[in-house]
């Protein structure tokens, strides 16, 4: 009886051993790859963020799978028309400390003035210059023989409007031309069911345009 009864025990305490091994194993287990076309959710009732992720899926499609060179130029302008207007409002401010008013009353008037400039030129450059483009890449030539290309995308959405319109402008340096081309597509096509953006949808579609925009200057 005091063998079998030990026999028992052993033979839970293996089954308590595979059990806690079987557990070890299925928490191990590596995670499931999560596919590479489907990266970016959107929300495909909020036109604004739908707009916005399918830019940042163009831009993950030319920076990142097609190796352009991303172009910080817009931001750029941007950014130093910002940092005139904050040192002109630091001169201003330094200036008063150190010369209260009224004797600080000249300078605090000159220092608003440029101030003011600097925001509607800013303001300006947004509206006019910017526009709606999101991305501005450059195109090296591979064998580093001929100029670089540069290319500019930007994109729209009317109101209450399930098509996206986009843009795209090569200026190519090796003959020194623009050639623009422009596609409209309906969200429906590039976003599935789940709110996915489908960026291998997007990368064949934008390679196509892309490719057609090139084909000129290679025949040349």
């Amino acid at each position: 009886m005091l063998y079998s009864t030990s026999r028992t025990i052993f033979n839970f305490s293996q089954s308590i051993k595979s059990c806690s091994s079987l557990n070890s194993v299925v928490f191990t287990m590596a995670p499931a790859q999560e596919d590479s076309s489907k990266i970016v959710k959107t929300n495909k009732w909020n036109q604004s963020r739908v707009k916005t992720s399918i830019d940042d899926a163009i831009r993950t499609v030319v920076i990142d799978r097609m190796g352009l060179q991303e172009n910080y130029k817009f931001l750029d302008i941007r950014l130093y028309i910002c940092l005139m207007a904050c040192v002109i409002a630091g001169i201003a401010t330094s200036y008063d400390y150190l010369n209260p008013f009224p004797k600080s009353k000249m300078v605090l008037i000159v220092c608003c003035l440029l101030y003011f400039v600097c925001v509607s030129i800013l303001t300006w450059f947004m509206t006019y210059v910017e526009k709606q483009v999101f991305l501005n890449a450059i195109g090296k030539d591979a064998a580093g023989i001929d100029p670089d290309s540069y290319w500019q995308f930007s994109s729209s959405m009317e109101k209450n409007d399930k098509n996206y319109k986009l843009t795209i402008i090569l200026y190519n340096g090796k003959n020194n031309c623009n050639i623009e081309s422009s596609l409209i597509k309906s969200v429906e096509d590039w976003i599935d069911e789940n709110d996915f953006v489908l960026i291998d949808e997007i990368e064949k579609v934008i390679k196509r345009n892309m490719d057609k925009s090139m084909a000129p200057s290679k025949k040349d």
